[in-house]
């Protein structure tokens, strides 16, 4: 009878425990990491953002914050969607199809005289930067100058078309006496350059700097020297929506205006980002359309303040532009003027802004 060592076999059999043991924490483990993984993604909140027009360079701040993952991290699934103006934007917000929009103030407050309920939470032009420009051989010297004239306009709905006839009665314009041709700013630049049109109504930091790329002189008679400086586009949602969402609006916010200060300060990188969802798109156009943003962004009243940042003083004195000059449907602004934007979801700056005129950080 052979006498067995079990001593000899504790080893083996210890090791053998161990690996089991090993295996079966790698197998919890992988197990774990897959369903937190798989957690994490049925816990992101699905949101979506309209664009106010067909995509141009500032718009490539939302991008950035898609592209760099900062909505995921913040607990997001973002679309993000081109629009045919701030006023179809505005609709399909107000009629849920839509979480937030990208959408110019007067036309907000025209959609909220009409029942939109929408609010503003976040501003990226605090001034509108519109302008009428026409070719200096025009011999169209002052805004009056255009009677009998043709100007391109982009379509009915879009910010153009509905700041148009505030601006027309300002300057003292005679509209039945100017032709309007309506068409999309794409083809604003090559149109007016080939003479199809006498003047486009184009943006300071948008449409003039593809005209100067061109070399050709030009006058521009800027909305605001007939004090018709709006506040311009921002992010709008339904007020009802934001009340009951406010986590999901401040996330969204946040990683917004990170993207957003990520494309100011590098904008040719921004471009890069946009580039890879619409990779036709014009870098050098599109980078110098960035920088002529940070020319709007601030007013002496929201200067200091940090970036989305609004300031009372401009909602009034936009609000009473749109009553002297668009008459009595702007007379009572439902809810009165703090219900048309609220900074509540705009953090608080940790250092002073770098120069005058500019936001904090």
């Amino acid at each position: 009878m052979k006498h067995v060592n079990t001593d000899s076999r504790r080893p083996r059999r210890r090791l053998s425990l161990r690996i089991l043991a090993a295996t079966f924490l790698v197998a919890v483990v992988a197990v774990g990491v897959t369903s937190s993984a798989s957690a994490q993604h049925r816990d992101l909140t699905k949101v979506s953002i309209r664009l106010d027009f067909l995509i141009r360079g500032h718009h490539s701040g939302f991008y950035v914050a898609l592209d760099k993952g900062w909505y995921k991290d913040a607990g997001l699934d973002v679309s993000i969607a081109e629009g045919t103006g701030s006023a179809p934007t505005a609709q399909s917000v107000a009629a849920g199809n839509d979480t937030f929009g990208f959408v110019d103030a007067t036309t907000m407050i025209s959609a909220n005289a009409q029942g939109a309920g929408l609010q503003m939470i976040a501003n990226m032009r605090a001034k509108n930067g519109a302008a009428i420009i026409v070719r200096k051989t025009s011999g169209i010297t002052a805004p009056t100058g255009l009677a009998g004239h043709k100007l391109a306009i982009t379509p009915p709905g879009t910010f153009f078309y509905n700041i148009w006839p505030l601006y027309a009665k300002a300057a003292g314009i005679d509209t039945s006496q100017v032709t309007l041709v309506p068409m999309s700013n794409f083809i604003f630049v090559s149109q007016f350059l080939a003479g199809n049109v006498d003047g486009i109504i184009g943006l300071i930091d948008g449409e003039l700097t593809q005209i100067q790329l061109a070399n050709v002189p030009v006058n521009v008679f800027p909305f605001a020297d007939k004090g018709l400086d709006t506040i311009s586009h921002g992010i709008v949602a339904k007020k009802s929506y934001i009340e009951a969402n406010p986590k999901v609006v401040q996330a969204f916010i946040t990683a917004t205006l990170k993207g957003w200060k990520f494309m100011l300060d590098n904008p040719n990188q921004a471009i890069g980002v946009l580039q890879k969802y619409y990779p036709n798109i014009s870098a050098i156009q599109y980078v110098d359309r960035i920088k002529g943003v940070k020319n709007v962004i601030t007013t002496k009243n929201n200067a200091g303040h940090p970036l989305g940042w609004m300031s009372a003083k401009d909602w009034g004195a936009t609000a009473g532009l749109l009553y002297k000059y668009g008459g009595d449907v702007y007379k009572t602004i439902p809810g009165g003027l703090n219900n048309l934007y609220t900074n509540q979801f705009i953090t608080p700056c940790k250092h002073a802004a770098a120069k005058a005129n500019t936001y904090c950080n």
